[in-house]
């Protein structure tokens, strides 16, 4: 079968990987508030990381789903 469910489910983490980033985002959070910066420019600064990530992926599915027309990929038609 396959198809871009099976796609999208190879790229998403285990839950052990999301349990360690979770722990190394924690412990730069708790490093950095330690050196003086606070907490709420460190959220801020994620979101905006967030949102730029979030664009970026968007902007390359628009990108990418945009080459196939009504017919498939230009490299499939004939």
């Amino acid at each position: 079968m396959g198809g871009r469910a099976d796609r999208f489910s190879q790229l998403r983490p285990s839950a052990s990987a999301s349990l360690r980033s979770t722990a190394a985002l924690l412990l730069l959070g708790w490093v950095l508030h330690g050196l003086g910066i606070a907490w709420t420019t460190l959220l801020h600064t994620v979101a905006v990381l967030a949102l730029l990530t979030g664009t970026a992926v968007l902007l390359f599915w628009m990108h990418t789903s945009a080459g196939r027309g009504p017919q498939g990929p230009p490299a499939d038609r004939s």
